[in-house]
C-alpha cells in the first residue's frame, strides 16, 4: 500500500510539473563567491532495508539534508568550506534512523599559471547502513547501525600546462577511520590509510597526453583481529595510459598496469594482479552524453578473507530534454573477490534519475534504483528496489 500511495503521489507531481543544476546566486548575489545554502528533502520506499537474502523487510525513509558552502577568492587563489548534514527518519525501524555530518575545506593556490597546489581536509561523522560493512550477511545483528568518524587530509601539486612538453603531479592523502559504537564487533576495523604517488604526462598536443603513474599506499590497523594476524599491508600500483579532451565532444582517460598488496604478517598471502582505471565521456550532441567507466583495484576486507579485489563496469546516458528537464540512465556491474577465499559476489545495478527544474532555486527529482547481488556465500545474495522523490532548494 505504501508503494502504491507513493507512485500515485509521484505521478500527480510529475503530471503537474512538466535539469539542469540549481542556479544559485548565493547570499552575495554574484553566483561565484560568498555563502550558498541548500536544503534537500527526500522520501524513499525501500523494499529491503536490511539487505536480507530472504524474507526482506521494507520501510519508508524521510531524509532532510541541509548544507552550507562558503566560497572565496583572492587573486588567482580560491578557497571553500562546506558543511553537509543528513538526518534520516525510518518509519518502521526507528533504530536505523541516523544523522550524518561532514565538514571540509579546500584551498587552491595558483602560483604562476604553471604551478598549482591544492590542500584539502575534512571530518565526517558517518554510519554503515545495515547489511553493509561489518554487518554484511549478519541477519541476527540487533541494535544501532555501526557509526564511525572519518578524518581526511592531503595535498595535490601540479607543475606545467597542456602547452608544455611535460607535466608533473605529486599528491598524498591520509584517511583515518575509527568506529565509535558496537565496539564488540567493530574494534578491529579501525585503520589509517596513507596514499601517495605521482604522475608524469607527455603532451602529444594541447588536448592529449601519454602518462605514467605510480601510486603507493600504507594501511595500518589499530587492533589485531580475532585471528591474531594483523591486516596491516602496503599497496603499490604502476600504471601507463592516455588521456584526452577533444573540444566539448569527448574527454577521458585510460590507465592500465600492475598492482600488488603485501601484508606485514607472513601468515597472510600477498596479492598481485592487473589494475586499470578507464573513464570516457562522449557528447555527440550538446543535449546528450554517454559515459563509460571500468576499474579494478584492492579494497579492505569487511571480515571475509584478507582483502577484496573489486572490478567494476558502468555505462550511463544523460539526455537533456529542454532547459528544465533531464534524465539519466545508468547500469553497473561489480564483481568482488574475497581473497584468498573462494567467495565471489556479483552485483548488477540499474538506476533511473529524472530532474525537473521547477524554479531557478528549486529542483524536483525522481530516482528508481534496482540492485541484484549474487554470491556463492550464504546470506549474502539479495534483491533491492528503492524509489525516491526529492525536492532540492538552493540560494
Amino acid at each position: 500500500m505504501k508503494l502504491n500511495r507513493f507512485l500515485i503521489t509521484l505521478m500527480a507531481l510529475l503530471g503537474s510539473f512538466s535539469v539542469n543544476a540549481l542556479e544559485q546566486d548565493g547570499l552575495s548575489g554574484n553566483g561565484a563567491t560568498g555563502v550558498f545554502l541548500n536544503l534537500d528533502t527526500s522520501y524513499s520506499v525501500d523494499d529491503n532495508v536490511f539487505l536480507l537474502s530472504s524474507s526482506a523487510l521494507d520501510d519508508s525513509i524521510l531524509r532532510v539534508s541541509p548544507s552550507a558552502r562558503f566560497v572565496g577568492k583572492s587573486g588567482m587563489n580560491t578557497y571553500s568550506v562546506l558543511y553537509n548534514g543528513e538526518k534520516a527518519f525510518y518509519d518502521n525501524f526507528d533504530s536505523e534512523s541516523y544523522y550524518d555530518q561532514r565538514l571540509g575545506g579546500i584551498v587552491n593556490f595558483d602560483f604562476s599559471g604553471k604551478t598549482n597546489l591544492t590542500l584539502d581536509a575534512s571530518f565526517a561523522d558517518l554510519h554503515d547502513d545495515r547489511g553493509t560493512g561489518g554487518s554484511e550477511g549478519d541477519q541476527a545483528r540487533a541494535g544501532e547501525p555501526d557509526e564511525y568518524d572519518l578524518l581526511k587530509y592531503g595535498f595535490d601539486f601540479k607543475l606545467g600546462t597542456n602547452t608544455s612538453r611535460f607535466q608533473g603531479q605529486v599528491r598524498a592523502d591520509v584517511a583515518d577511520k575509527e568506529y565509535t559504537n558496537n565496539r564488540e564487533v567493530t574494534f578491529d576495523r579501525d585503520f589509517e590509510r596513507t596514499t601517495y604517488g605521482g604522475a608524469v604526462f607527455y603532451n602529444l598536443s594541447t588536448q592529449s597526453a601519454l602518462l605514467f603513474e605510480v601510486i603507493a599506499g600504507d594501511i595500518e590497523y589499530d587492533s589485531l583481529p580475532s585471528t591474531g594476524f594483523t591486516l596491516d599491508s602496503e599497496e603499490t600500483a604502476y600504471l601507463v595510459g592516455f588521456q584526452w579532451e577533444i573540444g566539448a565532444k569527448t574527454t577521458g582517460h585510460v590507465k592500465v598496469g600492475q598492482q600488488d598488496k603485501k601484508f606485514d604478517d607472513p601468515a597472510r598471502e600477498d596479492q598481485d594482479g592487473s589494475s586499470w582505471n578507464v573513464a570516457a565521456n562522449w557528447s555527440p550532441r550538446t543535449y546528450t552524453t554517454f559515459t563509460l567507466g571500468t576499474s579494478r583495484a584492492f579494497r579492505e576486507t569487511n571480515g571475509f578473507g584478507d582483502d577484496i579485489l573489486s572490478t567494476s563496469y558502468d555505462v550511463s546516458w544523460q539526455y537533456v530534454w529542454n532547459s528544465r528537464f533531464l534524465t539519466n540512465l545508468k547500469y553497473a556491474y561489480i564483481e568482488d573477490e574475497e581473497q584468498p577465499t573462494a567467495r565471489v559476489d556479483e552485483t548488477n545495478r540499474f538506476d533511473f534519475n529524472a530532474v525537473y527544474n521547477f524554479r531557478r532555486w528549486m529542483d524536483i527529482e525522481f530516482d528508481a534504483a534496482f540492485a541484484d547481488r549474487k554470491s556463492n556465500a550464504t546470506l549474502i545474495p539479495y534483491d533491492r528496489t528503492i524509489y525516491t522523490l526529492s525536492v532540492n532548494l538552493g540560494i
